[in-house]
């Protein structure tokens, strides 16, 4: 399983190479070895929630063993916080054979399930820049116009 998850964050990192790196867990700690990064922080799963306070902003989060490790309210809170305020993309490896988290549990924070391999174990992933797609009715064409009032009959 371990090569597995390695390949797998490897290629849910695909292309973006990060100047600054969080990871959590030790396989996330494997994962971003390899990688050529400006700063790398990593931190065991028990002291993340009070070591974040302490950095910025990094540009990807790689978490192992996170949700297995903590319970469920300090879990939830730790990818919170990354997701809201410390980590433009968070890359998450779950076993779900050792947690009591669901699937719906994750996704309901936002992350997304990115790949499966087996029937515990997953991959999910939150990107700032994708999270959300503009609805239509943002658009411009569909607001008022008082230029157009004269020429469009609403």
């Amino acid at each position: 399983m371990n090569q597995q998850a390695l390949t797998a964050i490897q290629h849910a990192l695909g292309d973006a190479r990060p100047e600054t790196a969080l990871a959590v867990g030790d396989v996330a700690r494997e994962a971003l070895a390899g990688n050529t990064l400006g700063e790398c922080v990593s931190i065991a799963p028990g002291e993340a929630l009070a070591a974040l306070s302490q950095h910025g902003v990094f540009d990807v989060a790689v978490l192992s063993g996170v949700l297995e490790g903590l319970g469920q309210r300090d879990a939830s809170g730790l990818l919170a916080r990354l997701r809201d305020l410390h980590a433009r993309r968070i890359i998450l490896l779950v076993d779900h054979g050792q947690c009591g988290w669901t699937k719906l549990d994750i996704t309901a924070l936002g992350l997304t399930r990115l790949q499966d391999w087996d029937k515990t174990h997953a991959l999910y992933g939150f990107d700032i820049d994708t999270y959300k797609t503009t609805p239509d009715w943002l658009n411009p064409d569909y607001w008022a116009n008082p230029e157009l009032w004269d020429r469009h009959r609403w």
